[in-house]
C-alpha cells in the first residue's frame, strides 16, 4: 500500500512523493457504543480519565464541547 500510494503520488507529479507514508489500519471489529460509554463512566468515577480524555476518546472536540457546556449553564 505504501509503495502504490507513493507511486501514485509520483504519477501525480507530487513534489514529495518520496515523502514517508504511514498506513494506520482501523479496528476490523465493531463497538459497542453503550458499553464504551459505560466504561469511560466507570473511569470518570474511579478518577482515572479526565472528562478531556473521555471527550477525545468518543471523537469530540473538547476545547469546542466546554464552551458549549459553558453556555449552556
Amino acid at each position: 500500500i505504501r509503495h502504490l500510494s507513493q507511486t501514485l503520488r509520483m504519477l501525480a507529479g507530487a513534489p514529495d512523493y518520496e515523502a514517508p507514508i504511514h498506513v494506520t489500519w482501523a479496528d476490523p471489529l465493531p463497538t459497542n457504543a453503550a458499553e464504551v460509554v459505560d466504561v469511560l463512566a466507570r473511569e470518570r468515577a474511579l478518577g482515572i480519565v479526565s472528562r478531556q480524555t473521555a471527550a477525545r476518546e468518543r471523537g469530540r472536540d473538547w476545547a469546542q464541547e466546554s464552551l458549549r457546556m459553558a453556555s449552556e449553564g
